[in-house]
């Protein structure tokens, strides 16, 4: 029966940490698409804002310094901007792939304490087999005294 237990409170415990672990990884993974959309409402912009000083350059026969340094500044925030996207994009497919692992594992454990259960099962109906076969040879020593 202690195995049972055992087994049991193992099971409960496992689930516990997997579901924490499950609800720790989603918020994190919605902080993070939080944190993307100011980045790409940002990048959206950037890229407007590029897209209509390139049309002033065309528009204008030779564009001023201070236009073609607004351009550049421009062009750099949104490659740094694509960075900062890309990168958030990785730690979120990284968080989501955690979550599917931790699925699995919980699977698994679930399957193992399935095993288990099974074994126990199996042991404690050889113990009961075991008793009734003592006790009928104590019957029969008993019957030849």
């Amino acid at each position: 029966m202690q195995l049972k237990e055992h087994a049991y409170e193992q099971d409960q415990k496992t689930r516990a940490e997997a579901e924490e672990e499950k609800a720790a990884l989603a918020k994190e993974c919605e902080d993070l698409k939080r944190q993307l959309r100011p980045t790409h409402e940002k990048h959206v912009w950037l890229d407007e804002q590029c897209n209509k000083h390139k049309e002033l350059h065309k528009s204008s026969k030779q564009p001023c310094l201070h236009q073609q340094n607004r351009c550049s500044s421009l062009e750099q925030e949104l490659k740094t901007s694509d960075q900062q996207r890309a990168l958030l994009e990785a730690l979120c497919h990284t968080l989501q792939l955690q979550h599917k692992t931790s699925e699995e594992k919980l699977a698994l454990q679930v399957q193992t304490n399935c095993v288990l259960e099974q074994v126990l099962k199996s042991t404690q109906d050889q113990q009961t087999l075991l008793e009734q076969r003592n006790s009928a040879l104590e019957q029969e020593i008993e019957q030849k005294n």
